[in-house]
């Protein structure tokens, strides 16, 4: 049996649910992430007595993000002699500090999160540049890169059905994760490009009221199922993500997948992603980015099959798989 914790059970964190389910038993544990010393101190002693009552049916423990919910998993791990794999999705090895973005922004944090990372049997980096992250920071770490995978039987092109529309996709549910994001630029781009049509999808109602006035030629939409992303990755021509960061981004992949053209910041793992097949661009550079939004419509037929090669050839979700078992099997998880 495999322990897997996490904190939110996201698209990403499901897929390596369902990864791990084909091969092993699988038994869930949710830490709730609250803002308040109190809170964080009855979960400790939650996933403390969970682990008190696991531990011993285990072979591993499979935690996604390290950060205050690691330190106990990680710990009996070394006590009962079991293997512990982190995976580090970006969040737990960067730091924003003018957004307090990152689980290292103070001592006690940033002290939890490191010392499961160096205590941990076997990191799992999300792309190079977590990999690279990880290693400035703790450069004895163990850790391999284990890419993020997309479910090519679901996000695939569908023949006839794009549209000249250039689309981003996140969870904006507050004014941090807008810079974050990179809508604000977003935004100011749809203002000087009135001639092309602009899509949001993710959006909370709160956050929409922020914007104040939408113009006509963007189109805002509320966070979804994950399925339903298809359709509009599929109408759409261009993606474009203009994040401060990125650790992998599921959602160009996806968008790629969907014969999507990428134009996207020199951000984080950004660039791993598109490779050629799209355009990279500075931040906050407005001329440099609208030119890349005109040269991806330009080019799409091109650059689209581009796009999807990269997504298939690299980052398929059975990619994924195969590299997972590959490692727990090499720990002697078989």
């Amino acid at each position: 049996m495999i322990l897997m914790i996490y904190t939110s059970f996201s698209s990403f964190i499901k897929a390596d649910y369902e990864i791990l389910a084909q091969k092993y038993k699988v038994k869930k544990y949710q830490y709730l992430n609250t803002k308040t010393i109190l809170s964080h101190f009855f979960n400790q002693i939650k996933i403390f007595l969970w682990l008190i009552l696991n531990i011993h049916q285990c072979k591993a423990v499979y935690i996604w993000f390290s950060d205050y919910h690691a330190f106990f998993p990680v710990l009996f791990c070394k006590i009962f002699r079991k293997k512990s794999f982190i995976v580090l999705g970006g969040y737990d090895v960067t730091y924003i500090p003018e957004i307090h973005y990152g689980s290292i922004n103070n001592k006690i944090r940033k002290g939890v999160t490191l010392w499961a990372i160096k205590n941990a049997s076997c990191n799992l980096a999300v792309s190079k540049y977590v990999l690279n992250q990880a290693v400035k920071l703790v450069p004895t770490i163990n850790v391999v890169l284990l890419y993020n995978g997309v479910d090519l039987s679901i996000f695939k092109l569908q023949e006839g059905k794009k549209k000249d529309q250039i689309l981003t996709v996140g969870i904006i549910d507050s004014e941090r994760r807008i810079k974050l994001k990179g809508i604000d630029v977003f935004v100011k781009i749809v203002k000087e490009m009135p001639d092309f049509e602009f899509i949001i999808v993710g959006m909370t109602e709160t956050i929409q009221n922020i914007l104040g006035d939408i113009p006509k030629n963007l189109k805002i939409f509320d966070q979804m199922p994950h399925a339903q992303l298809n359709d509009f990755y599929n109408e759409a021509k261009v993606y474009c993500q203009f994040s401060l960061v990125e650790s992998f981004c599921l959602t160009l992949a996806e968008a790629m997948a969907c014969g999507c053209v990428g134009v996207v910041t020199n951000a984080g793992a950004l660039p791993e992603i598109v490779g050629n097949s799209g355009f990279i661009i500075e931040k906050n550079n407005l001329a440099e980015t609208k030119e890349a939004i005109r040269e991806a419509m330009r080019l799409n037929k091109q650059k689209s099959d581009e796009a999807m090669k990269m997504i298939n050839t690299n980052f398929g979700l059975i990619q994924r798989t195969q590299n997972i078992f590959k490692i727990l099997n090499e720990y002697g998880i078989n």
